[in-house]
Formats: C-alpha cells, structure tokens, sequence
C-alpha cells in the first residue's frame, strides 16, 4: 500500500548566497527513506540514496559561484513516493572564499518559563555579530506544541511584534535564526519556551448610573475623595450647554444617589480651590486637601464650603519647596503627605517631597531610582508606595515600583498590561486595579488586577460589554464597592459610572 506523506525542506536552505563547496542539507516532516537530488537548474541528478535520517552531508565538492537546486523524495518502502512540497536553490561562493557563520547569540524576551505573557508580545534577542562583518537578517520561529513554524523572515532588529494574536493559557516555544549574505547561519543558543496569559475571567460589573447626576454632560480630570464617611467630588473639566470647561464646584453624596451642591462653580472666587484637571484631592488630618499644581497652592477646608489657603514655606529656586506641577500624585503615607513625579516645564520629574507638618515645610527625599515620569499612579498598600505606570520623556510606561519610606525605590517588575498614561488605580478587595487609560493609540477599556495574596501576575478580567474606553476618569472604594467614575474616551466626555462588587 502507498503512504502520501508531505514532506518540506530547511527554509534557511533556499535562496542562499556563497554557500560552501560541502553543505549538510536538513529535511523535514515524516520520515522514511530519503532520496536527495540536485544539479544546476533542476534537481535531476540523484546524489544520495537509501538516507534514513533528515539530514544529508554531501562528499562531493561543487563548482564555485553556481546556482544548485535541490529537493527530497520519501520512500514508504511499499511503492509510495512523494516529492518534498517545495524546490530550494542556493549559490556557491566564489573562489572558494571561507566564511563562517554569524557568532552565538542568544534569546532575552519572554525569557525561557515565563507564564502570563500578553496575546501580542514582543519577542528580543541578543545581536548576532558576524565574524567577516557581513549584514546578519533573522528568522524567527514561533509554535505551540507540535507546530514550531517560521513566523518572519529576513529580519533586521533584534526584536520582533508577533504579527498574530496568540491563545490563551499556552505553551509556546520561540527561537531565531541568525544568517549572513553567504548563507551561513546559526540558531540561538537555547530556544525558550513562555506560557500566555489566562483568558480574562467576568467580574460582577454593573453600571451604576449612565448619568452622574452632577449637572454636567461629562466630566474628566476631577477627583473624588471619602471625607467624614461621605463622598466628595471637586474640580475638573466639564462639559455641557452652558459654560463647560475646568470647574471648581463642590459636590458630596452619602448613598451614590443623591448629590448636593455644596459650592457652587465661580471662577472669580478667590478663596476656592482653582478650577483645573491638574488637581489632587485628599482626607487628612480631618480636612480636604486641594493640592492644585499649576498655581502651587494648598487649600484646606473641614466641609467643602469654607477654603482656607496654607501658607507653605520654601522657595522652589532654592530647593526647599517643589515647583508647580502637572500630571503629579499625592498621598498620605505614614502620617506624611507625599508629592511624587510629574512634570515642570515640560520636564519629567522623578522627585518625592515630604511634608509632616500638613504642608507648611518641605523636604526632597527621593533617591530618584525610578525613571521620571507623569502622568503616572501611587497608591499605598499597608507600609508601601506601589508606584506604576505614566509616561517619561515621550514614552509611556507599565512598570511597578516600591518602597517603604518614599526614599528608597525598587523595581518589582514591568507589568502584564501595555505601558500607558492618564489611567486609574485603586486597592478593592485585597488587590490593585489598573483601569483603562491611554496606551497610545486610542483610550483602554481594560481592567487588570493584582492579587496582593494569592498572585505574582497582573491578570485581566473581563468587563461588562456596555462600559467603554475611558482616560482622566477616577476610581474610588465607597460602601464596599469599587465605583469607576466619567472620564472621556478621545475627545468625548463621559458621564457614566460602573459599580464593582
């Protein structure tokens, strides 16, 4: 009985240049017995026989600076016969100059075992460096179990974007080969092998209302606070048919369902908190905080009508005060109100400023180890500054930093979720969230999270089909929920707030 088998060819094989005079050649697919045939122009000529392996060596010298092409035929050994799907073609060097293939290199990322890897990841490796000088191209290949398959060809940079999206929760093997003009080659080292990341799994997600109630058609850059067991919302930009743009109004709710008023929007009041998108609002020493960056004031006030204006010290040319910002975070950290990041002037900062006397005096403390940045989110887990994400020098960032004093910073590692600015992070739950933002290229509709506990991956879980893209939007933990509140997608204020429980 005949057997049809499908056998194919080393891609590195065809096509290539200077090749040497006594070349192996690699066959691949089903194997039984192999006849090798080549010649100048067709492969006619049968130079080997009866080959149970997938690899040839050849004993005869060929002629130099000439095309040769070959194939494979596989024998069942009952009659069978089936040509290999493709003919290959390469040239031999010209007067008989050695060469030898680029030098050893190897893979850096995913590196080799790592588990929770996106769908689309970028894959690294070290530069091969060819001994004659020649330009090196890479291969990459790339397969699940049992389908290790070229991905790309004839690659230049060392890095690479898979250009097809993955499965989830899958085992994949990745390796690259390095090749000169001269059709030498050499594969890495160690081919690595990396998992992805576990389908996203449904959260109790629930809008809570598609109207914040808040006498606007959409707000953004504003910030929601708890204070003395009610909800504060002050400030941002809002847009609607009457005088839309950066507000200072006053709003607070006990339930999430009725808001009152509490001062009203006037941008000629002196004694409220600036209006602006740039602002950080906190609960401290029993008042409200109004941490406005760009006009660098501090207003306080116990209920939200009253401001009252601190009268800080310090002098920012002398570095004793720290200079108006924008894109910055502020928190209370061990009975310390904290100032981090941000930018002045168009400058990326990476300072942390300390305050322990409510924010009259000032001190720098930072190392500065963690890249500068805006933009960015802090939030405090019992005695530690997570830090995450924002965006330095023109390039956005997911990575984490930590640190138990504000001063010392260390790296914990860059996140599962894309780098990205003008997102939100809460801890709900025994874990951090990191909702939406603006990866570059249009605003995220993600939601991953972080088990303090039980995790050493960021996973992301799948939200409710209606909630959207959203940047500048504000998340809080308010009665036992998480309420992710407006923002905007591109250019379009939202209104809408989504309720997790």
């Amino acid at each position: 009985m005949c057997h049809s088998v499908e056998i194919g060819l080393d891609i590195l094989s065809n096509h290539r240049n200077g090749c040497s005079f006594s070349r192996t050649y690699q066959i691949t697919g089903p194997i039984h017995e192999h006849l090798v045939s080549a010649g100048e122009t067709a492969p006619v000529t049968v130079i080997a026989e009866d080959i149970q392996t997938n690899f040839y060596a050849m004993t005869q010298g060929l002629d130099q600076g000439t095309e040769y092409s070959w194939c494979v035929i596989a024998l069942d050994g009952q009659g069978g016969a089936t040509k290999s799907t493709s003919v290959f073609s390469f040239l031999t060097a010209e007067n008989g100059v050695s060469n030898s293939p680029p030098n050893p290199f190897v893979l850096f990322s995913p590196f080799d075992g790592q588990e929770n890897v996106e769908l689309s990841p970028q894959l690294n490796w070290q530069q091969a460096v060819d001994p004659e000088g020649d330009p090196v191209t890479y291969d990459v290949f790339l397969g699940a179990e049992g389908t290790f398959l070229p991905m790309i060809s004839n690659m230049n940079p060392n890095l690479s974007t898979i250009p097809i999206s993955l499965n989830y929760d899958t085992w994949y093997e990745w390796d690259v080969v390095a090749y000169d003009n001269k059709g030498f080659y050499r594969w890495a080292d160690v081919e690595f092998y990396f998992k992805t990341m576990a389908e996203p799994q449904p959260i109790s997600m629930s809008m809570h209302t598609s109207n914040s109630s808040l006498q606007s058609d959409g707000r953004y850059g504003h910030q929601t606070v708890i204070h003395n067991g009610e909800l504060y919302t002050i400030g941002g930009l809002v847009v609607d048919a009457g005088d839309g743009g950066d507000r200072n109004d006053v709003w607070k709710t006990s339930d999430r369902i009725t808001w009152t008023q509490v001062r009203a929007h006037d941008v000629f009041d002196l004694y409220a908190p600036h209006p602006s998108t740039e602002s950080q609002v906190l609960s401290y020493g029993g008042l409200l905080y109004v941490f406005n960056g760009e006009r660098n004031t501090i207003q306080t006030s116990s209920d939200g009508v009253v401001w009252n204006q601190v009268p800080w010290e310090g002098n920012v040319s002398e570095g004793t005060h720290y200079p108006p910002l924008q894109g910055h975070q502020v928190v209370e950290f061990q009975g310390d109100l904290l100032v981090i990041g941000g930018s002045s002037g168009g400058q990326v900062k990476n300072d942390v400023w300390r305050s322990s006397d409510g924010g009259i005096t000032w001190e720098e403390i930072s190392d500065h180890s963690f890249p500068a940045r805006r933009d960015h989110q802090v939030v405090v887990v019992e005695n530690e500054l997570i830090l995450m994400g924002g965006v330095g020098s023109g390039q956005r960032m997911n990575d984490v930093w930590f640190s138990s004093d504000g001063i010392t910073w260390s790296e914990y590692a860059v996140a599962e979720w894309s780098p990205r600015s003008n997102f939100h992070a809460a801890v709900f739950n025994d874990a951090i969230y990191v909702i939406g933002g603006d990866p570059g290229g249009g605003d995220s509709d993600e939601i991953w999270v972080f088990d303090l506990f039980n995790s050493l991956y960021w996973e992301q879980v799948e939200t409710h089909p209606d909630y959207g893209p959203r940047e500048n939007h504000f998340s809080v933990v308010f009665q036992n929920a998480l309420y992710i509140e407006m923002g905007k997608n591109g250019a379009v204020p939202l209104n809408d707030v989504w309720k997790i429980e």
